[in-house]
């Protein structure tokens, strides 16, 4: 059972690590810290390109639109 204990008192307090462990970790933390800014960053870069495509999807509407009702009008015209 003093496994147990062990496991427990694992990973150390910071006062008691060796102080090369002590920068390791904060390395470490500093890489993960930095692949989570990454990965927001290239969430919101696929948001605008979304935003961006329904926009674009939304003028080609209109215009089809604005196209069908000048020539309706122009056939309308015409007879």
């Amino acid at each position: 059972m003093k496994l147990l204990g062990a496991a427990r008192a694992w990973p150390p307090p910071l006062e008691q690590m060796p102080p090369e462990w002590a920068t390791q970790r904060s390395v470490h933390f500093g890489f993960l810290l930095e692949q989570q800014q990454q990965q927001q960053q290239q969430q919101q870069q696929q948001q605008q390109q979304q935003q961006q495509q329904q926009q674009q999807q939304q003028q080609q509407q209109q215009q089809q639109q604005q196209q069908h009702a000048t020539a309706a009008a122009a056939a309308a015209g015409t007879e």
